[in-house]
C-alpha cells in the first residue's frame, strides 16, 4: 500500500480526493519496463527503512538498511528500470523535528520508568526518520552500485520536476507533492512481488477539473500542508 501519508507532510486530503475521483491508477509493472525512473531520494530511503524502534533514539541509522536497498536496486534491474535518484540539497528546518524530539524525550522517560512497551511504541513513531548525515552513505552505496544519483541545489521536487518537463525521466517515484512541480507521472508505489504499480497522471487531473497548471498549484497551496 502507498505509504505517502506517513512519510511526508502531504497536501491535505489530496490522496484521498484523487482516490475518490478514480485518479489513482493501478496497472502492470510492465508499463515501467525499459524506462528512466526519477526517484525522490529521501522519501525512497525512508520508505525502505526497516523497523528497528530504538535506532533514532541512539542518533544512528538502521543497521539493516543495506539489505532493502540492495533488494530494491536488484528489482529495478530485473525489470529493466533505470533509476535516477535525487536527494534534497539545501533545506530548511523540518517543522516535524520538534514533534519528533518531544516524542523521543517522552519515550526515554517511559523507558527509565520501566514502561518498556510504551517506550517502544513511541520510539517506533519516529523510526521512519533518516538523518541527513546518513544520506552520503546511501549515495556512496549507489555510486558503488553504478546507480545514477545527485543532490539537487535545493529541493529534489523542483529538480525532478525539471527532469520530467525536459523528458530526462519518464516518471518519478515519490510523493504526491511532486505534482505541484508538474511531474507528468508520479509513481506512488511499486509492488515487485505482485508486478503492480500505482501512479497518478498530472494531465489527467488538469483535464478532469479543467484546471490550468497555475490553478492546480494555487489549489494545493490553499489546501495547505
Amino acid at each position: 500500500n502507498t505509504q505517502h501519508t506517513t512519510l511526508s507532510m502531504p497536501v491535505r486530503k489530496l490522496f484521498e480526493f484523487l482516490a475518490e475521483q478514480g485518479l489513482i491508477q493501478r496497472c502492470s509493472l510492465k508499463e515501467l519496463e525499459h524506462t528512466r525512473l526519477g526517484v525522490e531520494g529521501g522519501w525512497w530511503v525512508r520508505r525502505m527503512s526497516p523497523e528497528e524502534p530504538k535506532y533514532p533514539a541512539m542518533s544512528g541509522e538502521p543497521m539493516t538498511m543495506l539489505a532493502p536497498l540492495k533488494h530494491e536496486l536488484q528489482s529495478f534491474a530485473h525489470h529493466n528500470i533505470k533509476p535516477l535518484v535525487v536527494f534534497d540539497g539545501f533545506f530548511t528546518k523540518d517543522r516535524r523535528d520538534d514533534s519528533r524530539a518531544g516524542k523521543l524525550n517522552m519515550a526515554w522517560e517511559l523507558h527509565y520508568k520501566g514502561r518498556g512497551a510504551e517506550a517502544d511504541a513511541l520510539f517506533k513513531q519516529t523510526d521512519r526518520f533518516i538523518s541527513q548525515q546518513f544520506i552520503p552513505n546511501v549515495m556512496k552505496y549507489l555510486n558503488e552500485s553504478g546507480v545514477d544519483n545527485l543532490r539537487a541545489p535545493y529541493t529534489c521536487w523542483a529538480q525532478l520536476g525539471h527532469f520530467s518537463s525536459t523528458g530526462l525521466v519518464n516518471a518519478v517515484l515519490g510523493d504526491l507533492e511532486l505534482l505541484i512541480f508538474g511531474v507528468s507521472r508520479v509513481v506512488l508505489d511499486i509492488d515487485f512481488e505482485q508486478d503492480m504499480v500505482e501512479w497518478v497522471v498530472y494531465n489527467a487531473i488538469l483535464h478532469r477539473f479543467a484546471l490550468t497548471p497555475d490553478q492546480f498549484l494555487d489549489t494545493c497551496l490553499l489546501a495547505g500542508f
